[in-house]
């Protein structure tokens, strides 16, 4: 059975969703700040999280991952990302 608790909405401001554009189009989208830009703004649109997953190519995991880490840091928080 599939997680169907509903996922917290994201709102971006003009800015935010500026920087995350130029962010998703920047090196032809094949960084992985293009791909977290790309998450962030899907999730602000309301695609669920397997929308994302498939469009993206990711783990429910990686979308949840970002939606938390957005909603708590905003731009700062795709700036500062860390492996582990």
């Amino acid at each position: 059975m599939g997680n169907t608790a509903p996922q917290e909405q994201l709102s971006l401001t003009q800015r935010e969703r500026a920087v995350l554009q130029d962010l998703a189009a920047a090196d032809g989208g094949r960084s992985p700040a293009s791909r977290r830009a790309r998450i962030i703004i899907m999730i602000a649109d309301g695609l669920s999280t397997p929308e994302i997953c498939r469009a993206v190519g990711c783990s429910h995991q990686t979308v949840g991952a970002w939606r938390q880490r957005f909603a708590k840091s905003r731009l700062e928080g795709v700036h500062m990302a860390r492996r582990g």
